[in-house]
């Protein structure tokens, strides 16, 4: 941690790091005091309801922005139902993207098939069940949509 404050090598470049006092005084009292780091350790919690006044404008101008500069939104259904704090795919925030105005293109994307058990496939079939049965969508919608977020794929596909 101390080299943080000397000079670091990069490959092709040389960066001086130059923090301010304050922040020096932070660094070396989380590294080195150990009732400084417990004090950083404590969970925090938060009650989002208290913030949602805030922080739905804010996501709606970042969407916005996103959309604005062609900023692409890789939605992994598997994964971020697994590890976030949505209960089932039905809850999941991208089936109140679709159709909307200003939400940046988005695709369809698997994170780790190996440990959430998935592939693009079984990614489709999950939004396509929950569009079918939940949201009563028909199949030329569906697959209007799907060609869509396959456009986007190629769009944004690295090459």
């Amino acid at each position: 941690p101390d080299k943080i404050f000397n000079k670091v090598k990069l490959k092709f470049e040389e960066i001086d790091i130059n923090p301010s006092e304050n922040a020096k005084e932070i660094f070396y009292k989380y590294h080195y005091e150990a009732d400084t780091k417990k004090e950083y350790e404590k969970l925090i919690e938060i009650t989002l309801s208290d913030y949602l006044e805030f922080i739905v404008p804010l996501q709606k101008e970042i969407l916005k922005f996103m959309k604005e500069k062609n900023i692409v939104i890789e939605v992994m259904l598997s994964s971020n139902t697994r590890i976030s704090f949505y209960d089932n795919y039905e809850d999941h925030h991208i089936f109140k993207w679709f159709d909307k105005k200003n939400i940046p293109d988005l695709i369809i994307a698997t994170d780790d098939p190996g440990i959430f058990n998935t592939n693009l496939k079984n990614e489709y079939l999950h939004l396509y069940n929950i569009l079918s049965t939940k949201y009563e969508k028909s199949d030329e919608y569906i697959l209007n949509l799907f060609n869509q977020l396959r456009n986007n794929s190629n769009k944004y596909a690295f090459k």
